[in-house]
């Protein structure tokens, strides 16, 4: 009989999930301020236990919030729109350089006019393989105000690598810095890119750009340009303005998951200005004239998302900085006094031991961001007590999203919400639930580990070109909503926080933040002649208290000790050669078979926990430290 209830109550469940689905949008945010009334206990209204109905989190947001609509907009025109009245504001800060929004503005309109004359037109690809240098930005938002995509592309991935990005996406241009072209100029006459236009670093400082040593071994020619000749082609030449359509395609953002090399994530005008929509009404309460750190590089979406787009569209100085390098935290923060920062562990394990920190007066900072992976408790704890102590009011403000849904689904919006292990409550217009991960449709209850899944407008349009990909990770739910699931196992409490227990996916997070998919580096291994199978797995990272580095188990045909050592020095040669530097393996591991679990899948949690044992026992290679 109780099976027979519970049966009723599924169905239920999903004939009112369907009934919900069918609501006008005035109707939904009709029912949002009740749920909200509901949460805070001013009317009388029955929960039915399952948090993607119920949505407690709606009662740390003001009714006024709840009744917003998220503008239909181009991005460029979305960023116009909210700085119509901040043009002499400050919005760049690059080394000694300060750019109004005025300047901004002219600077993206002068690089669209050069985009145009180039022959680029609404649904063209061009490619950025650029960090945190202004010519990034004015190149996303060129891209945008005339329809095209932005292929963002790590600076520092392999040659293969972004011959691989490059052949899926098809991008016409390719803008590099001069320092870091060669891996573009080597695949210019096997890639679909026409031309490679080069970018100095100190582009933007015309004080330090008079010496273009960095240029003098690049082979300029007809397909190979400088950034001023770029500029110069557009002179005589006005770009169209794409007008604002739905789900128009924006970005291309790579990303790891259960197979293969890592998919580029298309997202859409929408999904960033959603993102920045709900960020900027949300309890965090940005405000123009502040002043923003920007850690992130443009080709991550924690960069792209919370570091570009939200903090220029609050009208604020984003302060550029164009190394990624966790270990610079507390000087910048002391030199530059940010009143936002938007930070991986990796920054806060720094800022932890910091003495400097302890003295220094720190209540100029405003709800510091942290987000990329999950935040070692001890040190959250800490560096909680060394801001309260040195005078900012809030602490870290944990967040979680993927690139998946343009980086941002939920944070620790106050205080209030921000429990130990917790990653916060959805944005506003998110709606989050926790699924059985053996029946991706079953909604879980409070409390109760599952895959968190993800209904929100800031969700990717699908992987680009990967429709089989696009559909084992966007999947039609029975109440005719296409639900992002996530690969992480979580729960909500009834409060509507979030907690993180762990992944099903396999990607290998660092303590730089840096992400390092197996995939790339199993393809590569598998090329040598004596390899059957290969895994590449994270383990613990023996210098940090957090973060993985990758291990590879290797197994080869049978071979004598003698050979071992041999093939372990061929494997670390390809994979030096031809693997992204950060994620070439710290050791090769040869085995005789791989652990299974009970049902006969690759067991690689036990993989990871048995080398974790003998790791101090393990001749480690050190990865290359590379940088920008």
């Amino acid at each position: 009989m109780e099976k027979e209830n519970e049966r009723i109550k599924k169905e239920d469940l999903v004939n009112l999930k369907i009934k919900l689905s069918q609501l006008s949008e005035q109707e939904k945010k009709l029912r949002d301020i009740q749920l909200r009334k509901i949460a805070l206990g001013e009317i009388q209204g029955n929960n039915v236990g399952y948090p993607s109905i119920d949505k407690p989190w709606l009662k740390y947001y003001e009714e006024s919030t709840l009744k917003l609509d998220i503008p239909k907009m181009n991005v460029y025109e979305y960023l116009l729109y909210k700085n119509e009245k901040h043009k002499n504001l400050t919005a760049i800060n690059y080394i000694f350089s300060k750019i109004t929004y005025k300047k901004l503005f002219e600077k993206i309109e002068e690089v669209s006019n050069s985009l145009y004359a180039l022959g680029i037109r609404k649904g063209d690809t061009i490619a950025s393989c650029l960090p945190n240098v202004p010519e990034a930005i004015y190149l996303i938002y060129a891209s945008a105000k005339i329809g095209a995509k932005i292929d963002l592309i790590d600076a520092l991935s392999s040659k293969d690598l972004l011959a691989k990005y490059c052949e899926n996406s098809k991008p016409k241009l390719l803008f590099a810095l001069d320092i870091m072209s060669e891996n573009a100029i080597h695949n210019l006459g096997e890639s679909t890119y026409e031309k490679i236009i080069t970018i100095s670093p100190v582009q933007s400082v015309p004080v330090l750009n008079l010496n273009k040593k960095t240029s003098k071994n690049i082979p300029f020619g007809e397909n190979i340009i400088s950034w001023n000749k770029f500029i110069s082609s557009g002179k005589n030449t006005k770009s169209d303005w794409c007008k604002y359509e739905s789900n128009m395609p924006l970005a291309i953002l790579h990303t790891g998951g259960t197979t293969g090399i890592p998919k580029g994530a298309l997202l859409s005008h929408d999904n960033m200005n959603s993102l920045a929509h709900q960020f900027l009404n949300s309890p965090l309460d940005m405000q123009a004239k502040e002043k923003a750190l920007n850690l992130m590089p443009p080709f991550a979406s924690y960069g792209l998302g919370n570091g570009i787009h939200v903090h220029l569209s609050a009208g604020m100085e984003l302060i550029l900085i164009p190394t990624y390098d966790p270990s610079k935290i507390e000087e910048q923060i002391m030199k530059f006094k940010p009143n936002r920062i938007a930070c991986s562990p990796a920054h806060y394990e720094y800022l932890k031991n910091s003495k400097k920190l302890q003295n220094f007066d720190l209540s100029f900072l405003h709800h510091p961001i942290e987000g990329g992976d999950s935040l070692n408790i001890k040190t959250e704890l800490e560096v909680n007590k060394l801001f309260l102590n040195s005078g900012c009011k809030d602490k870290i403000a944990k967040g979680y999203g993927l690139t998946e849904s343009c980086s941002g689904i939920c944070v620790c919006v106050n205080n209030e919400v921000n429990k130990l292990k917790s990653v916060g409550i959805p944005l506003y217009k998110n709606i989050v639930g926790i699924f059985n991960p053996d029946n991706y449709d079953e909604e879980l209850t409070y409390d109760t580990l599952g895959e968190i899944a993800i209904l929100s407008p800031n969700n990717m349009l699908g992987y680009y070109n990967m429709p089989e990909e696009t559909n084992n990770t966007l999947k039609m739910h029975s109440d005719g909503n296409i639900w992002l699931h996530t690969g992480d196992i979580g729960k909500i409490d009834k409060d509507g926080n979030i907690f993180i227990d762990g992944r099903m996916r396999r990607m290998i997070i660092q303590f730089s933040g840096l992400k390092s998919n197996p995939f790339e580096v199993e393809e590569q291994i598998m090329k040598h002649p004596l390899v059957k199978n290969t895994y590449v797995v994270g383990v613990k990272d023996p210098d940090h208290e957090q973060g993985e580095l990758p291990v590879a188990f290797v197994l080869v045909d049978t071979i004598n000790l003698d050979q071992e050592e041999k093939i372990r020095n061929e494997l670390r040669e390809i994979c030096e050669n031809k693997v992204t530097y950060y994620s070439v393996p710290i050791d090769y591991v040869i085995v005789d078979n791989f652990p299974r679990t009970p049902i006969g899948k690759i067991d690689f949690k036990k993989m990871s926990s048995d080398y974790n044992q003998i790791i101090s026992e393990r001749s480690i290679i050190r990865q290359k430290q590379l940088k920008i």
